[in-house]
This record gives C-alpha cells, structure tokens and sequence, in this order.
C-alpha cells in the first residue's frame, strides 16, 4: 500500500503507511533498522510536504511522529538512544513556538531529547546542557519562566565548576534575571554571588556585577517577605530602623580556615608590644631550656633543704632520672601522643584570632566593622549573672554589662591581595568563649559572615575510627578564661639608657644594668624568680619603702648553679613598679644572645605565667699589661720602666682570627 501512494504521489497517505509500519515492526519486535527505515522515511515526508504548504495538520503529524519515535527508541536498547533524541529535535524544529497551542511542544521535545541524551549508553552531559537551555530558552520565549527556570537549573548543574566559564556566566546570569521574576530574589542573590565570587571576569565586568548586586539587594530590602533561604537574615542595624542583610559563608572575601591561630598575649608588655608580638612565641627552644633549668633548680633546693644525707655538690651533678625530672627532648622532638599544652587566658586580657584573609575580586574590597563573635557562657562561681550563653558582639548580662569587649578594624584589600588579619576578643568575667567566625560590611546593606572550620586530630584509638576517619572535636576555638592574673612588665637599661644592639662588654668585666619591673595589671604579683644560663649575675636588694628590715627586698639563689634567683619578699600591686642592680659578667667571647625568663604569680601561688626576655651581646677579650724594671745605663740613680699593653679580640665566628694591638712605654724614675 506505502508503494501504491508513493506511485501515485499521496506522500501523506505514504508517510500515514510508513508510520503504521513502523509501528507493527515494533510490536512484532522486528529489525531496528526496518523501523529505523520507516520512521525516518515518515519524517522525512512531512518535512518536505511542511516546506510546500505549511498548515496546522501538518505540524500536529510532525508532532506525532515525533513522540512515536521517541517512545519507540527509548524502549529499546541503550543504543538507539541517540535515535530517540535526533527524532525529538527534529519534531521540535517542525513545530514553531509561534504557532499557538503546539508551540510548546517545541520546547518539551527540546527537554526530553535532553534526557534522551543523558541516559544513552554513553552519557553525553554537555549536550544534555545544551539543549536544556535551549528548551529554557523557548520557555523563555512562551512566558512559561518557572520551566525556564528549571531547565537553566539543570543545565547550570553541567557547566557549574567547568572549564566551560562563559557558558557557565550566560546560565547564571540568565537564571538570576527569571528567578527575581519568580519572586526568588535571595536565590538571585545567592546565583549572582557565585558567579561575583569565582573572581575570572575583568574589572569592568566585576563593577558592573557588584552594582547589579547591591541594587539586586537594596531592592530586596524593601520587601522582604519572599521565601528566603537558610544563609541570609535581614537584620536591623541603627537607630533609625535601616535594615541589612546578613549573608552567611559570603565569598568576599575568601578566609583561609587552616591558617586560623588562636593565641593569649606571650608577654606582659604594652598591648602595642604584644600584637606586634608573634604566635608560637612560647614555642622557643630556649625558653623551654630555662623552664627545665628553673625546674631542675627547684627540685634540687627542695632535695637538699628536707635531705640531710644529700650534698649540694653530688645534686648538682645528678642526672634527670635521679632527681625525678622529665626528660628534654632536643630539637623540637616531642612523644607522639603528647600535645602541646592549653594557651591560658585571663579576665582582662585579650585573646588574640589571626587569620589569612584574601580578595579574589580585580577591584579593591573594603571591610568595614570586621570583628570575631561567639557566645559567652559565665562559670558558676562568676560574680556576674551571666549564668547561660549569650552572644557576642552584642553580649550584656542581665543587668547590663559587658561581658566582653570586641575588636573591630576596617581593612582594605588591593586587587588578588592577602592578609594577616588579627582580631581580638577581651573578657570582662570568668567561663568560657566560644569563637564561632568572624563578621563584616562589604557596604550599607551587605553584611558578611564566615564561621571557622577546623577540624580535629585523627583518631586511632579504634578500627572503627580509623576506618571512618573519625576525628576528635576542635577545641582551638574554646577559650577557659580564668580568674585576672597580675601584668608583669620587664625592661633592662644601663645608667638610664636602653640598651644598645649589641651590648659590648669586655671578658669578665662586671657590668651594673637596671632592672626595671612594673605590674600593669589588676591585681598583686608576688613569687618573682630569675632564671638566666648565659651571664653569672647577681640580683641587688632594694628598699621596699620603710625602714625595717621587713620592707627590704632581698634576692636569694636557688639550686647549686646560680643560675636561678628569686626575690621572695617582692610585692607589686597595681601599677606599682620597682628596680633593681643586676650585676653580671660573661666569661664567653664573641656575640651571644642573653636570656632570661621572669616567672611570676599572683599572690596566693595558684598560678604562675612567665615573660622572656632577649637581648644580643658582644664580648671582647680584655687588656693584658706586662712590665719590666731595669737599671738606666746613663745615670746609676734612674730606672727604666716599660710597659707593654695588649688587646686581643677572639669571634666565636671568626675562627682563629685575632686583632692583636700591642703599645709600648718607656718611663724614666
């Protein structure tokens, strides 16, 4: 029959024939390619008939053949996917979007074709991203935007973290335009963020981008009653009802979790001196060497003074394992399951956050009112009412006071730029803080926000751990402030001078320097020891300001190598201060640094902090005088008296150099 309507030029009966035959060679499960035939051979007859005299039946075959093929193709083998989707898109150019009523249909072949795509044998993505956006577009086109708005959904998810980036913008950019159409403003925003963030476009580009975005949330602002999304909160901000919008993991800029740093103030020096100070400070190898030589030196006093079998001289040479001590690991070594200890923080002191910050934008970026928070929780002993969590910055108890104290700064960063930002928190009461992120304004209506990450050590305590990679909780960002300690201050000068850079002395000459210290803090210091292995010193007593003996300071030495001296009747009250004769001596030439470290405590001994102190040294070898006495050759009544003067400068560095400088004299008696 086909043949007949082929001969007699009925090409819509052939091509109703070709369609009937494709149809019974499916259900009598015939050859792919017959049907492949005649399925081909329908379309290609309404095809040609549509070009000649297009009218509105033809559109509704063209349609037809188009689901038949597709339904055919898809149930059959994974391979005659691609059959399936070529017949959609050839159905989808027959039918106009113009034409009304089968309009659309142009765009759902367009989408199904998509899947017909995805779910071939081999998954062609980036042509399934191709023509969903293609059937966005046509939805687009027809008013159909909450269709748009899902196929430019689908199609971003190919092209989203891609190499393919301006197929990736055009998509974000156009499914930012129809969801603010939606009435999805904050999904707009959060499209337009992503595309802002990934920081690949000119600067031109990027400006042009940023006002979108501010005028996007500005607009926003005015009417927030959309849905909105877990990320934003409009808040209020001021005195005059102005409202912003807080949004949460804000890309601008970009904060590097692992460089995060938590750290108390490493000295008790001005607060100026102690951020200029670095983290890690208390890490120095030197300063755990004199903490372990003041250790020893304790533990032999105590040894020698409650032992009356033990000599001084024998303790002095005894071993770490005799006297009890732990041993020093060199070398920054340290046992595998040991951690380094907990920092301590005080009330009143600031507890420090440096973290690395960086703009991935080509236009500078400023920060406004950058600032840490959290949550404050007071212990039960607190002496204010702050009994549960409160937040922070905005953190009172309940009758109104601060409970802490937080930094803000403003920073500007130039274009591809990174910094060292630090921020501090200052507690007013003793409990716990909680550092949750830190918070910014990028401008008058966009408030940013970043909560650190940061993950905990590894456990390998069971197989179960170890297979999961279970990790144990961070406790980095939890701070135990204790009760307020005393603010040790320590400086050295000579005849009222500071200190030069270096400080020469000559072998074994006795230098007098000042020591100057100064309690800065709140409450009494007490208990203040001396620890110092480079210079023999000795500590002057000073008058306490009465006339008893009792109102003397006197220094004592501890342990058997003098290296150790504490003041025992030193007492500093607030913004007291007291100096002292430090007479010293080095018996080592050439440059060397000197050490000491100050120990303190409050007054009842609860506990105890400590300050390095470091300056460098050059030591220079003395003078050595000879003389001779021998009889004048002219006059029996006179004698002949030479003196030779010699200075001779040893550097550790420069090996046997030596600069010899030798004077003679000659005096007649």
């Amino acid at each position: 029959v086909r043949d007949d309507y082929k001969n007699d030029k009925a090409l819509l009966h052939c091509a109703h024939a070709s369609e009937s035959i494709a149809l019974c060679l499916y259900m009598m499960k015939g050859s792919p390619a017959d049907i492949h035939h005649a399925l081909d051979t329908t379309a290609a007859i309404y095809a040609r008939l549509q070009v000649a005299s297009p009218t509105l039946s033809l559109v509704r075959h063209a349609a037809r053949t188009a689901i038949l093929s597709s339904e055919i193709f898809s149930h059959m083998l994974s391979e005659h996917m691609d059959a399936a989707s070529a017949a959609l898109i050839r159905g989808s150019s027959a039918t106009d979007p113009k034409l009304s009523g089968l309009g659309i249909c142009s765009a759902v072949f367009l989408e199904r074709a998509a899947y017909c795509d995805l779910q071939a044998r081999n998954p062609k993505f980036r042509k399934y991203g191709f023509r969903m956006v293609m059937a966005g577009h046509v939805y687009s086109l027809l008013g159909y935007e909450p269709h748009a708005a899902r196929c430019y959904s689908c199609a971003r998810a190919v092209y989203a973290n891609s190499r393919w980036h301006h197929v990736d913008d055009h998509i974000t950019g156009t499914l930012a335009k129809q969801l603010v159409g939606l009435a999805l403003p904050q999904q707009a925003i959060a499209l337009l963020l992503t595309r802002i963030g990934s920081g690949r476009h000119a600067k031109g580009q990027q400006l042009t981008l940023l006002a979108e975005f501010y005028d996007l949330v500005s607009e926003y602002l005015q009417d927030h009653s959309a849905v909105g999304i877990s990320n934003f909160h409009v808040m209020e901000s001021g005195g005059q009802s102005a409202k912003v919008l807080l949004i949460k993991a804000l890309v601008i800029p970009a904060i590097h979790d692992p460089s995060v740093v938590v750290f108390a103030p490493a000295n008790a020096l001005a607060l100026d001196d102690v951020a200029a100070s670095q983290p890690g400070r208390d890490k120095l190898d030197w300063k755990q060497q004199l903490e372990y030589l003041l250790m020893k030196e304790e533990r032999i006093e105590h040894v020698a003074t409650t032992s009356a079998q033990s000599s001084w001289l024998d303790l002095s040479v005894s071993s770490a394992a005799a006297l009890q001590l732990p041993l020093l690991l060199r070398g920054g070594k340290k046992h595998k399951h040991a951690t380094d200890p907990s920092p301590v923080y005080m009330v009143g002191e600031a507890v420090y956050v440096e973290f690395t910050v960086k703009n991935p934008l080509a236009v500078e970026v400023v920060l406004k009112q950058l600032h840490l928070f959290g949550s404050v929780q007071g212990s039960s002993n607190s002496s204010s009412s702050c009994s549960t969590s409160i937040d922070f910055p905005v953190s009172q108890d309940e009758m109104g006071t601060a409970v802490v104290t937080v930094d803000r700064q403003d920073i500007a960063l130039p274009p591809h730029a990174e910094a060292v930002v630090r921020l501090s928190v200052v507690p007013h009461d003793v409990g716990v803080v909680r550092i949750q992120g830190v918070r910014w304004a990028l401008n008058a209506h966009v408030h940013g926000e970043h909560t650190f990450d940061l993950p905990g050590m590894l456990l390998q305590d069971s197989l179960e751990s170890r297979a999961t990679r279970a990790r144990a909780p961070n406790t980095t960002l939890v701070c135990d402030i204790q009760p307020a300690m005393p603010w040790l201050g320590v400086s050295f000068t000579r005849d009222g001078n500071p200190l030069p850079t270096p400080l020469t002395c000559l072998e074994g000459e006795v230098l007098t320097l000042d020591l100057h210290v100064a309690n800065k803090g709140s409450y009494a210091l007490s208990h203040l020891t001396l620890v110092c292995s480079s210079w023999l010193y000795v500590v002057e007593g000073a008058a306490a300001g009465g006339d008893d003996d009792d109102a003397v300071v006197t220094s004592r030495v501890v342990g058997a190598s003098g290296h150790v001296t504490t003041l025992p009747t030193l007492t500093l009250n607030p913004n007291e201060s007291k100096s002292f004769k430090v007479h010293c001596s080095s018996r080592t030439l050439g440059p060397q640094h000197v050490r000491f470290l100050f120990r303190y405590a409050n007054t009842d001994n609860s506990t105890r902090r400590v300050v390095p102190v470091e300056f460098e040294i050059e030591v220079l070898k003395g003078l050595t005088v000879s003389h001779a006495i021998h009889p004048s050759y002219n006059d029996i009544t006179e004698y002949v008296l030479a003196l030779s003067v010699r200075r001779k400068c040893n550097m550790v560095h420069d090996g046997d150099n030596e600069d010899d400088l030798s004077l003679g004299f000659v005096y007649l008696m």
